[in-house]
């Protein structure tokens, strides 16, 4: 007497044999989304592409021969309200030289103002947090904001505290600068008798569709 559970099973053993043929045919015509892909991408080139080396009065070309204008030189000159405005070497081996062997330090405001064209900008900013000469506990006394325009980029911010035992610290930003403004990037010290102080700045274009 035939086994009527090995019937079934061949049956529908059977069945999906002959409906693979078609199941296969589905997805391949329904399911399955051509993908293509458009080769002809045009490199962007940004129209701005500036490294200011801060409180260096030469420029220079760090590790990775990336070209650094010192702020010494006029262009890029931060504008002081009391000019009291500080330019130190930090002698260290333990760091690229550029941009981190000299800094830009204040007890008072300074704003580095940069001539940009309209559009979304990248921003970097470069902070070595050590002992300057003339200069308090950076642990204590260099807390400060960081102003790009009418946005804070930084608020009561302490390098040292971010750095969280690294050496250096790096803050990145996007920014809209409209028609017509001028970018002005803006160091406040935050505290009685605290300082701000800047390594280096690098500004990029962006392109708009991003």
């Amino acid at each position: 007497m035939e086994n009527p559970s090995k019937t079934a099973t061949f049956s529908l053993q059977n069945l999906l044999f002959l409906l693979l043929p078609c199941l296969l045919f589905f997805f391949s015509q329904y399911l399955v989304v051509p993908v293509t892909a458009d080769f002809n991408v045009n490199p962007y080139y940004p129209t701005e592409n500036y490294a200011i080396d801060c409180g260096s009065s030469v420029d220079g070309e760090s590790f990775n021969s990336r070209y650094w204008i010192g702020d010494g030189n006029g262009k890029f000159s931060p504008i002081e309200q009391q000019n009291k405005s500080s330019v130190i070497k930090a002698i260290s081996e333990q760091v690229d030289q550029v941009p981190y062997s000299t800094a830009r330090l204040s007890y008072s405001q300074f704003t580095y103002s940069i001539p940009l064209s309209p559009g979304p900008k990248f921003i970097r900013l470069h902070f070595y947090p050590i002992s300057y000469a003339g200069f308090d506990d950076p642990s204590k006394k260099a807390i400060f904001s960081v102003q790009a325009g009418t946005f804070t980029l930084l608020r009561n911010f302490s390098a040292l505290f971010h750095a969280r035992g690294e050496l250096t610290v790096v803050k990145d930003f996007r920014v809209n600068v409209d028609q017509g403004q001028r970018f002005n990037l803006t160091f406040t010290p935050e505290i009685t008798d605290s300082y701000a102080f800047i390594n280096g700045i690098e500004v990029v274009s962006m392109p708009t569709n991003l």
